[in-house]
């Protein structure tokens, strides 16, 4: 957590292409749940930041779908989630 106000994570690929494919696949969720996080690529790292804008903060949204990311890589990459 960030600020109180942010989840942020970075995710850590062994290559560039297998953090896009997450990219694509982690908007799909945030599509269905209608709920749009800040996502940046940094080569072999995604990072994540959740936020709810309407609640000026943290709501159960941004917890389940931070846990869904974590889900999603730990099916795709075995590797570090880092906080």
């Amino acid at each position: 957590m960030k600020d109180e106000k942010w989840i942020e994570r970075k995710y850590m690929f062994s290559d560039y292409l297998k953090g896009v494919e997450f990219v694509s696949e982690a908007a799909k969720l945030s599509e269905d749940h209608n709920h749009h996080p800040f996502i940046l690529i940094q080569y072999k790292a995604v990072i994540i930041t959740l936020s709810s804008w309407n609640a000026k903060g943290l709501t159960k949204l941004d917890f389940d779908l931070a846990k869904q990311f974590d889900e999603l890589f730990l099916l795709n990459e075995k590797a570090i989630i880092r906080k």
